[in-house]
């Protein structure tokens, strides 16, 4: 289940079940990846992308505000 306040919804503060398709669990989908069977994504360059983002996060909330 997924409930969603979206629009105008957000002016009353009313959530809608949306319907979603099944998703097989994150174990299953890491495993097909790893035997070739499924997609790969993310991959290790996109996971660096994303360090590097929250390193320079991290570096620069020591910083204290100005």
């Amino acid at each position: 289940r997924l409930a969603v306040c979206l629009g105008e919804d957000m002016l009353t503060g009313t959530w809608r079940e949306v319907a979603t398709p099944p998703v097989p669990p994150i174990y299953q989908r890491f495993v097909e990846a790893a035997r070739g069977d499924g997609p790969s994504d993310p991959d290790f360059a996109r996971g660096a992308a994303l360090q590097a983002v929250l390193d320079a996060a991290e570096t620069d909330g020591l910083g204290g505000f100005d």
